[in-house]
């Protein structure tokens, strides 16, 4: 099982902090396993104890951006793209820090596995002024949906292994003294079945699950500090995150220990509950339906005043006619009120201006002409 199966390890002391040239060094390796036809799984983890792959190397940030391709592609989005449709499975053991650019690469691993109790995942660009450039904004929007991936994107916040897992950021989380015996079973169990098999499968998945290539490489320099706020990014980094070292110690080789186990004979990715949320939202009109809103309150109120004054003109010309009528007829002020009182219950029915028990009272009244 061994030939089929490799170990690539990443040591940059003391914070594991991701240069220049840790990014050519990882594309070589991924390079040679991928010439290598019997690799079918190959095992990614730390040397560094409490970390994995950490954020960019400020020190190195111009080297960064200045590192392309001959077709202008940058070297780092070539390398997570790469990573995702290499021709074997890569598969991410995490214990420790995974932040920014260290985020994206272990995002581009096909399986990841974290520690419960070592794990801390974060994007922490829109904070420090830059925003995310190696798909990591592209990626998270996938696996945790829109909402979920805004809330990581533009909070910066650090996510324990328990809610990436919930979200969907990792594919399982367990308790550490339990994630090499899980890495190393899963590992094991893939390499044991047909790779023609697994490589067709995986891509079936790449076709309907990942960015587009050409979306990643469509702003090639949208990782760089803007103008502004390039000396404020930098400064604000410098106060959460260490300077290290560059150097950088990565070896490929063969895990020996790995076996086949029955204990891990079905390992099912756990998607959580993507695209929902437990927070309260309040609803809030569009401002088109406010204002339609708004439109038929002031015609129902305009509607209201126009019949309250066409109720008043209709009482004023009645009371002038039936005193036109007295003059004329000579009919006495008693009737003349009897009339009018009898006209008002018409426009103004008595059963809903008075209480239940007075309404009978007044269908009974005597009528003007009796």
């Amino acid at each position: 099982m061994a030939p089929k199966i490799r170990r690539v390890t990443f040591t940059n002391a003391p914070v594991n902090v991701v240069g220049a040239d840790t990014v050519v060094q990882l594309l070589n390796v991924v390079d040679e396993l991928s010439k290598d036809e019997r690799v079918q799984v190959v095992v990614f983890d730390s040397g560094t104890p409490g970390y994995f792959f950490n954020h960019a190397d400020l020190g190195q940030v111009p080297e960064l951006l200045a590192l392309n391709g001959a077709d202008g592609t940058p070297t780092w989005v070539e390398l997570v793209t790469r990573l995702s449709s290499a021709p074997f499975v890569s598969i991410a053991s995490i214990r420790g820090r995974t932040r920014g650019g260290g985020d994206e690469i272990t995002l581009a691993f096909d399986l990841r596995y974290a520690s419960l109790e070592e794990a801390v995942f974060c994007q922490p660009e829109v904070a420090i002024g830059i925003v995310p450039g190696g798909g990591g904004s592209d990626r998270l929007a996938r696996l945790l949906g829109r909402d979920r991936a805004l809330e990581a994107v533009l909070t910066s916040e650090d996510y324990d292994a328990e809610r990436a897992e919930k979200y969907g950021w990792v594919t399982r989380a367990v308790p550490d003294a339990e994630l090499d015996d899980l890495v190393n079973g899963v590992a094991a169990r893939i390499a044991s079945f047909d790779r023609a098999s697994v490589l067709g499968a995986k891509a079936q998945i790449n076709r309907s699950t990942l960015p587009p290539v050409a979306d990643l490489r469509a702003f090639p320099g949208r990782s760089s500090p803007s103008r502004s706020s390039g000396r404020d990014s930098r400064r604000a980094c410098r106060s959460w995150a260490r300077p290290s070292p560059r150097s950088v110690s990565m070896r490929s080789s063969g895990i020996s220990a790995i076996t086949p186990g029955s204990s891990t004979s079905r390992h099912r990715r756990r998607a959580g509950k993507r695209g929902r949320t437990s927070m309260t939202r309040d609803r809030v009109l569009p401002t088109g339906r406010r204002t339609a809103v708004q439109r038929r309150e002031l015609l129902t109120l305009a509607a209201m005043c126009l019949g309250v004054m066409m109720t008043f003109l209709l009482i004023t010309a009645t009371i002038s006619a039936l005193s036109a009528i007295q003059a004329d007829l000579h009919v006495s002020p008693s009737a003349l009120m009897l009339a009018h009182a009898t006209t008002t219950c018409l426009i103004f029915p008595a059963a809903d201006r008075q209480p239940a028990h007075t309404r009978q009272h007044v269908g009974q009244g005597t009528s003007p002409t009796s």
